[in-house]
């Protein structure tokens, strides 16, 4: 059509601008948003003046597409975003582009500051276009880069045809180049270009992409097909008839595989052997080792059908044999979902359920060898020991490559004495390895009854196993061993040891030697219990022999346990399994103010006083995100609907948006400002069901709304005369309720106009709105619930009960209601009757938020914890003996068999402060006072008062004795400071220590006198 084609493309401007030009003037995207509307309708407006019809003004770019490209190819830098603003031109020939490019120059206010010619260069499809970045001046002095694309009409064509390939090639080939030189990823693109240059090849790929239903491997294969036919048909060229010829799925080449490996004329034994021995690839749950499927199937077949079975299940350099593609899988077992169903369908190699029952079975059968249960005298605990089942030539002998793992002490019970079960063979290693991440999966999946039942009473209920266990793969490899087995059964004494490890969390997750001083220290009393278990009698024995022996335990797998002084709990005053705590998560350094759990019950989302919000994965009990960026504490959270961004407000005055997947800040709302007093905290923050208005109230005695997706502020609603502490909004955002100066106020999110105002309560903290918007329910500093009637506007009952100030408040799907108190606990209430339903005790120090769905209740402390709590249990009372506020100092007696502890409420004067006095060597409470004891209980002692370290407050600073939470093998309920307080003897050994903390004194005893010197 252009004579002069090539001449025009070879001479049209050049511009290349640096990175530091093509930046946007802000960083910020809101603005950028903002100026990308604006200049899209004025420069719009002078496109369609100078191209007329072809110009394309398209809408501006969707905010989420923006922020998507924000975070992948710019780490989160707005300023690089140059193509929200966009204008495109379509064009018949190269030289009316070039005339419309000399007319955009005459734009006023409009400077070309890039250009790239892809004429010149085209893309890996062959797409070409002219792309240019221009800065345009709008109103107020402020400047906008556009981008500007001028294409040809026979392009654009094109283009629609290829686009699905062209997105997909587009992300891939910068990916796969982006670690090589440049002068070799160029030499990468070029060669992709060139072969898509025909258009035939081009017309091949795509069908041979259809067929692979984006399978590599089943390309792998359509191209050795394709290279076979050449082979065997000398100048064959392939033709859309032998494309359409070709296999349509890869399902179709693995029975053709199968046929011919394992044809039907095959002997059925044969055959036999090939499905058990790929029924056996399919059951493990890694791959197995050829040695391991070797001794199941047996030494005849092995080498016969590892050979003939070699293509799908290829033997690595580590003498493992996998699988080629997970899709075999799917072939064989029928997991593509219509082959058991039609009979006539069943391909002839299927592995039916049973087998693959069958396979489980054998597996657990060979872990059991590889791992020997060796069981002790009648009557005792069996342990575990490992064999070198490779090398045995009798199963019924222990290897003599293993090493003795136990030893008689006076009492005729089994004691572990190595450190280890893994002996040296590389491959046995492999395999106790795989036997104990393993056996307890494949004896449950396999439903063989003898089998289970071993597993429960040599793994699930055995202490050195599950430590080991713990050590080697963490916590996750004990919770999926529980969860599995807890669907095969109904078992109490394995739920409470499961609980007991969830409710140790905590510990565990910062050293996995604290397990055993948990489970001595209270977790296993079974104080819940109304019958008693002898099977966690013994666990529990086990791990205080752990303590005992030093750590001469064939649980342990490190040498930390050397280098850590060893307490034993005296008294077992840890929160027990069975109790409605289900766990503890710690990892905010300081109190956590407030959180929110997502709609899909799976993540909480808590903010502290350490300026940090934090994602938890309930299940794992794992910490799986930090979201940074407050300068001070945060007070509030929210999350939305869909569980796809969480907001933040803290005491910086600042409200903060964040991508809840990635921690990623979006958005920072800034509006509210420091009152009279000097503070600017934002106090409360709730989303609309829509995620589209944020609305918060602040110290600054405002209600505001902003715009959840831009962060624009839409209203600033004012008539409180004091800080606004809560906020709620209906279903279709039209009313927001708001408290915190006696009254809750109801305004008009459209007009901002206050609608109404209730009073009743002296002070409301917190109010939450019921579902059925009937009506509303508030906390208050007098230590009441409020239900009020919204049709009527009052205050219709006060549920009494709590002790101390009521912190926060929600409502669960049975409509009943969760508040929470300073005075530590939890208490759900009937709304119509007013009746106290149920109180959950555990938190150490006050309970600031909560939030539940019909199955778990979420708490957040300034114990520093959250935890996640049974909604379906009504928890069974239990009277705690000691302090009910903080422990401020603890004192020995001379002899250190008596302690004397202080407690007291630094913030209110009408609590009346308390002494306690202990008995060191077993925990029980001698005597309790308002007033100083007397003598006979406790005499005064040279030793000085230990102090209590808080970070809150006038610091108390400790006196020097006090043990690094780290060098030791403790750990509490709560992360409030866990500071140790010792005795020394006469000699200068560390003898007896306290533990404190909260309101708790955990009393221990050194295993070791000697080494805590």
């Amino acid at each position: 059509i252009d004579p002069d084609y090539d001449e025009l493309v070879k001479n049209f401007p050049m511009k290349k601008a640096n990175q530091i030009e093509l930046k946007q003037h802000t960083n910020v995207l809101n603005t950028i948003m903002e100026q990308a509307e604006i200049a899209q309708e004025l420069l719009g407006n002078e496109i369609k003046r100078i191209w007329g019809d072809a110009a394309v003004i398209p809408s501006i770019k969707r905010r989420v597409v923006a922020e998507q490209k924000m975070m992948d190819k710019y780490n989160g830098n707005a300023e690089y975003l140059r193509d929200i603003s966009r204008f495109t031109g379509k064009f018949e020939t190269f030289k009316e582009l070039n005339n419309a490019y000399e007319s955009l120059l005459t734009i006023d206010d409009l400077t070309v500051i890039n250009i790239k010619n892809k004429f010149l260069d085209p893309d890996v499809l062959g797409y070409v276009d002219i792309n240019l970045n221009v800065e345009y001046n709008l109103p107020g002095d402020l400047v906008h880069i556009c981008e500007v694309q001028l294409h040809l009409s026979s392009i654009l064509v094109v283009k629609e045809a290829v686009h699905i390939h062209y997105e997909k090639i587009r992300v891939t080939i910068p990916r796969i180049v982006k670690n090589i030189s440049p002068e070799l990823s160029k030499q990468i693109q070029a060669f992709a270009i060139g072969r898509l240059r025909s258009s035939k090849v081009e017309a091949a790929l795509a069908t041979l992409v259809e067929k692979s239903g984006g399978v590599f491997l089943h390309a792998r294969l359509l191209k050795e097909q394709m290279e076979a036919m050449e082979t065997q048909q000398p100048g064959w060229k392939f033709d859309f008839k032998e494309l359409q010829a070709l296999s349509s799925s890869v399902y179709s080449h693995y029975e053709e595989n199968l046929d011919r490996i394992l044809p039907k004329e095959a002997s059925n034994e044969l055959r036999d052997e090939g499905v058990k021995y790929m029924a056996l690839v399919c059951a493990a749950a890694e791959p197995l080792l050829t040695t391991s499927m070797e001794r199941i199937i047996g030494e005849d077949y092995f080498e016969r059908v590892k050979e003939k079975l070699s293509l799908l299940f290829p033997t690595d350099s580590s003498g493992r044999i996998t699988i080629t593609h997970k899709s075999v899988v799917d072939f064989l077992t029928g997991d593509d979902g219509e082959v058991l169903k039609d009979e006539s369908k069943k391909r002839v190699c299927m592995i039916t359920p049973k087998m693959m029952k069958s396979a489980h079975t054998k597996i657990c059968q060979h872990c059991f060898e590889v791992v020997r249960i060796v069981g002790g005298d009648e009557g005792n605990t069996k342990k575990l020991s490992a064999t070198n089942s490779e090398d045995s030539s009798n199963d019924n002998e222990l290897s003599t490559d293993t090493e003795t793992i136990f030893k008689e002490n006076d009492d005729n019970k089994r004691h572990l004495s190595n450190t280890t079960l893994l002996v040296n063979n590389t491959h046995m290693e492999r395999m106790n390895t795989y036997a104990l991440k393993h056996t307890v999966l494949h004896a449950c999946n396999g439903e063989d009854d003898m089998q289970v039942q071993r597993v429960r009473d040599d793994c699930i209920l055995n202490f050195t196993w599950q430590f080991q266990k713990l050590q080697l793969f963490g916590y996750v490899a004990i919770r999926n061993d529980f969860d599995v087995y807890l669907k095969s059964r109904t078992d109490r004494a394995a739920t409470l040891i499961f609980h007991a490890f969830k409710l140790s969390l905590m510990a565990i997750i910062q050293n996995a030697l604290l397990l055993p001083s948990q489970l001595v220290g209270g977790r296993l009393t079974l104080e819940y219990e109304k019958e008693t278990f002898p099977e966690i009698d013994r666990f529990r024995e086990d791990a205080r022999s752990w303590l005992v022996d030093g750590g001469s335990v064939a649980g342990s797998t490190t040498k930390d346990c050397k280098n850590v002084v060893r307490w034993i709990p005296v008294s077992q005053a840890l929160v027990p399994a069975g109790h409605p705590c289900l766990t503890v998560f710690g990892g905010h350094e300081g109190d956590v103010n407030s959180l929110r759990l997502d709609s899909s019950g799976e993540y909480i989302y808590s903010g502290g006083r350490d300026g940090t919000v934090r994602k938890w994965e309930i299940q794992s009990g794992e910490c799986c995100l930090v979201m940074r960026g407050h300068k001070e504490d945060v007070i509030c959270v929210d999350v939305t609907a869909d569980g796809l961004a969480v907001f933040s407000g803290g005491v910086d005055k600042t409200i903060k948006k964040w991508d809840a997947e990635t921690g990623i800040e979006l958005l920072s709302l800034v509006g509210h400002e420091k009152n009279e007093s000097d503070y600017g905290d934002v106090k409360c923050v709730r989303i609309s069901l829509d995620g589209q208005m944020v609305c918060s109230g602040g110290s600054d005695k405002t209600v505001r709304l902003w715009n959840g997706v831009t962060g624009a502020l839409s209203q600033v609603m004012r008539g409180h005369s004091d800080e606004v502490f809560g906020v709620a909004l209906n279903a279709d955002a039209s009313l927001v309720y708001s408290c915190g100066d006696k009254s809750i106020r109801e305004w008009d999110t459209a007009s901002g106009e206050c609608v109404r105002t209730l009073l009743g309560h002296t002070e409301i903290s917190i109010i939450c709105l019921s579902v059925n918007e009937k009506h509303l329910y508030s906390d208050s500093f007098d230590n009441t619930v409020g239900v009020w009637d919204l049709k009527e506007g009052l205050l219709v009952r006060q549920m009494e009960g709590h002790t101390d100030d009521v912190n926060s408040v929600c409502e669960l799907p049975d409509g009943n209601i969760l508040s929470v108190s300073t005075d530590k606990t939890i208490k759900k209430w009937n709304p119509i009757t007013g009746k106290c339903v149920n109180t959950l005790e555990g938190h150490s120090y006050d309970v600031s938020s909560v939030d539940a769905n019909s199955s778990i209740i979420c708490s957040g402390s300034f114990d520093g914890t959250v935890r996640v709590w049974d909604a379906t249990v009504k928890a069974t009372e239990s009277k705690v003996l000691g302090h009910s506020q903080l422990v401020w100092w603890v004192q020995y007696n001379q002899k250190g068999d008596t302690l004397l502890s202080f407690a007291a409420n630094m913030y209110d004067e009408d609590i009346n402060p308390m002494y306690c006095v202990w008995n060191c060597a077993t925990g029980s409470l001698l005597h309790m006072s308002e007033d100083e004891p007397p003598k006979k209980f406790f005499k005064t002692s040279t030793a000085r008062k230990q102090y209590i370290a808080y970070e809150f407050g006038d610091t108390w600073e400790g006196d020097g004795t006090v043990f690094d939470e780290s060098d030791i093998s403790f750990s509490g309920d709560s992360l409030f400071h866990g500071d140790v307080h010792f005795f020394e003897d006469d000699t200068g050994h560390k003898v007896s220590a306290c533990y404190v903390d909260g309101t708790k004194i955990h009393f221990l005893q050194i295993a070791d006198a000697a080494t805590a010197s």
